[in-house]
Order: C-alpha cells, then sequence, then structure tokens
C-alpha cells in the first residue's frame, strides 16, 4: 500500500514514518523547507507547501498514494498568534485542500489534530466532548477537523496529546 505522509520530518510524522517503513509500506513522505534525504528508511522524499494549493494536487498527482496521513502542520502557537493567515493557510487551507482530493480521488485520510482545540481545564478527552481552543493553533487545528468532516466521506481524526494533564493519585 503507498501511503503520503504529510510533515515526514516533525517528530510525529518522522515516527509513523519510520514504523510504516519497517512494516513494509510504500512510504512517500513530504518535507517543507530541507530535503532530508534520508533513504535508510526507504522512504520517497518530496517536498510540499501546504500553503500552495497547487502544490498540493501535484504531489498527490504525482505520487499517487492510496491513503494520506496527514501530519503537518504550522504547530508554532506563537507563530501563529503572530501569523494568522500563514497558519489559516497551512492549518485550514492546506488540510481542506488534502481532504477535498481524498474524497475526489477515493483515498483514506487520516488527520491528527490537537487537544489544542480543548481548553486544556478536563485532561482526557473524549469525541463528545465540546471543543473549546483558546488560542489561534486551537482554533485553526478544529476548523482543519471540521473542514476534513465536511470535505471527506473516508477519514479517521486523531488527537495528539501535547499538554496532557495526568491524575495525581
Amino acid at each position: 500500500m503507498r501511503i503520503l505522509v504529510t510533515g515526514g520530518t516533525g517528530l510525529l510524522g518522522h515516527w509513523i514514518v519510520k514504523m510504516l517503513s519497517e512494516r513494509g509500506f510504500n512510504v512517500i513522505a513530504t518535507y517543507h523547507r530541507k530535503n532530508p534525504r534520508l533513504n535508510r528508511m526507504n522512504v520517497m522524499w518530496t517536498k510540499l507547501d501546504l500553503e500552495k494549493p497547487e502544490e498540493i494536487l501535484e504531489v498527490v498527482r504525482r505520487t499517487k498514494p492510496e491513503a494520506i496521513i496527514h501530519t503537518a502542520a504550522y504547530t508554532d502557537v506563537d507563530g501563529c498568534e503572530a501569523n494568522k493567515e500563514k497558519a489559516y493557510k497551512v492549518n485550514v487551507l492546506g488540510t481542506r485542500g488534502l481532504a477535498k482530493l481524498c474524497l475526489k480521488l477515493n483515498l483514506r485520510f487520516i488527520y491528527i489534530s490537537t487537544d489544542y482545540v480543548f481548553d486544556g481545564s478536563k485532561g482526557m478527552y473524549f469525541e463528545s466532548d465540546i471543543p473549546n481552543p483558546v488560542n489561534f493553533y486551537g482554533l485553526t487545528k478544529l476548523l482543519g477537523e471540521e473542514s476534513v468532516a465536511s470535505a471527506c466521506r473516508n477519514y479517521v481524526i486523531a488527537v495528539s496529546y501535547t499538554h496532557l494533564t495526568l491524575p495525581t493519585n
């Protein structure tokens, strides 16, 4: 199976790429700025700028994945506050573009969101909990979730816990 992993040079993306490669999947991983030139994992690397819709289309058409795992995002929380336009383009519009392509091409789409869609007051959240982002990064990731749910049929939304609060007992 050919799987496109966006954000293959990020922390989560790296481990997903490594795991999929070790299990024999045909992995295409994206990077944003600097080509990692890592062939030790038997992975094809390709540049992707999520701010450029035409580049998203070109990468998906050229690589012909059967599924996309979308780990890429503009994750700099303070940067998102300072550069809301970029955060929106990457985290919302880029995600929406990928989701629409998945619908059009009948691909499985796995979107990695964040616990920043919640306010952090509770700790372990569930699907039934109501989101309440307290910063622009969390808002853009929530809007990304909504884009996936409205633009795609064959999808999964997973939350990566970044500021998890564990019980102290």
